[in-house]
């Protein structure tokens, strides 16, 4: 198991190192708590190393909760990885960068 939390610099929220099925449930519980007062987040995608299908529903997660919370969000840096498992649930329309 990875280091599961975010970090949040300003209106940047970066992912851990892992997204995989067994840091998920830790992931989505802290959403709700990590969106800075801003009317904009960014999403960096960049430190994330190895994901699976589980990051799929962090990044759902982060997407829910910025609508919950009237907030734009942008998805920055994705690695190549995990644009392929968007690119396979076709959510590239909803998770670009």
């Amino acid at each position: 198991m990875s280091e599961t939390n975010f970090e949040v610099k300003g209106n940047r929220i970066a992912l851990p190192l892992e997204v995989t099925f067994y840091d998920v449930a830790s992931l989505c519980k802290s959403v709700p708590h990590i969106f800075p007062h801003a009317d904009s987040v960014v999403i960096d995608l960049a430190s994330v190393k190895h994901a699976d299908s589980a990051a799929i529903v962090v990044l759902l997660s982060l997407l829910r909760e910025a609508k919950k919370q009237n907030k734009k969000i942008v998805f920055e840096n994705t690695p190549s990885e995990l644009a392929i498992l968007i690119n396979l649930y076709r959510l590239d329309n909803l998770i670009g960068g």
